[in-house]
């Protein structure tokens, strides 16, 4: 992969992540008696926000078949258990004994858990809500050779596409599985296989940009919360956010923290209630820190974050590094690039 496209993704998922991050911060329930348009322009905020999802899915999927000629599948498992298993297992065990432990002091009593409990929560039953996404990239992983046969014969991919976009919009199949995200997975393979002097071309005028932007935010207020129209909005948010961040692909190196998308993503809902209580004892409940508290509140989030992760890195680089897959452990170099 080119460096500078690699570098391009890198600044891309960061991105993402941080929508991910506005999606669990910016919450109108934080501030009662706000205005109705001011709840709208929130609502607006957070559809824009959600293109992270499908974003997230298609950037996986191009980085995984972008060397689909070369890619042996024992090779790709191999890995995958080392940047995505491993890290998903210790994530849920760090997320289950905080919660152990604030519940146990909530109540004044330790918290019990049985062997069976713990087993369900670390593989059925996901101890953090927003870990069914790592779930369904493993099972992603697992589905390679038949998700490469298809886009390389290119009419299954189309078919398989269809029926899938059918299935998700009509509600026959939930959020939280493969089934509902498999057309956004499927556009990023297919780039990776068919496509990928696309993203290899000149520099684009800045108004495409500024039109992308304008698109993005047009079919954020124009959605519903629910129903076909909500899921179709997914489908051009990928490339919508691809011409959003031309400018990132700069030839400059990144510091470590542009890196570091996967360990924000997992580690973010661990400081959000600290994040909120310091917004609002500083900013208020006012419609003003409402406002502001759409990007402000994902920024603070964010921010105590990764500099947990900065003190972990520096004192512990091989715990952040289990804990991260190897993602970037020292840093963003010029063609470096951070594992998807």
């Amino acid at each position: 992969m080119p460096p500078r496209v690699s570098r391009k993704i890198t600044c891309l998922q960061f991105v993402c992540a941080l929508m991910i991050v506005g999606l669990h911060t910016a919450f109108a329930t934080y501030f009662p008696g706000s205005p109705e348009w001011a709840v709208s322009v929130n609502k607006v905020c957070r559809s824009v926000f959600d293109a992270a999802i499908s974003t997230f899915f298609t950037l996986s999927a191009l980085l995984t078949y972008w060397k689909a000629e070369t890619q042996r599948y024992p090779a790709l498992l191999k890995r995958r258990l080392r940047t995505l298993a491993l890290p998903y297992l210790l994530w849920s065990v760090l997320h289950l004994l905080v919660n152990v432990a604030r519940r146990s002091m909530a109540n004044g009593v330790l918290v019990r858990l049985d062997a069976m409990e713990v087993s369900r929560l670390l593989t059925v039953d996901a101890v953090n809500g927003i870990f069914w996404f790592l779930r369904v990239l493993m099972v992603f992983v697992l589905l390679y050779p038949a998700i490469l046969w298809c886009v390389r014969r290119k009419w299954p991919a189309i078919v398989l596409f269809v029926a899938a976009l059918v299935a998700a919009t009509l509600g026959w199949v939930p959020y939280s599985c493969t089934v509902y995200w498999i057309p956004h997975y499927l556009m990023g393979a297919w780039v990776g296989v068919h496509a990928r002097e696309t993203l290899q071309g000149a520099r684009r005028p800045r108004w495409t940009r500024l039109a992308a932007a304008a698109l993005l935010v047009g079919l954020a207020a124009c959605r519903p919360l629910e129903g076909a129209l909500h899921y179709l909005y997914w489908l051009p948010a990928p490339a919508l956010m691809w011409l959003l961040t031309d400018g990132f692909a700069s030839d400059k190196p990144l510091p470590w923290w542009v890196g570091a998308s996967f360990y924000l993503y997992c580690s973010h809902l661990l400081v959000e209630r600290y994040a909120v209580r310091l917004y609002l004892a500083v900013m208020g409940r006012g419609t003003v820190a409402f406002l502001l508290g759409n990007a402000l509140l994902p920024l603070l989030c964010a921010a105590i974050a990764l500099l947990a992760g900065a003190a972990v890195r520096k004192l512990l680089p091989g715990v952040y590094a289990a804990f991260t897959g190897g993602r970037a452990p020292t840093g963003l170099l010029k063609g470096e690039r951070s594992v998807a």
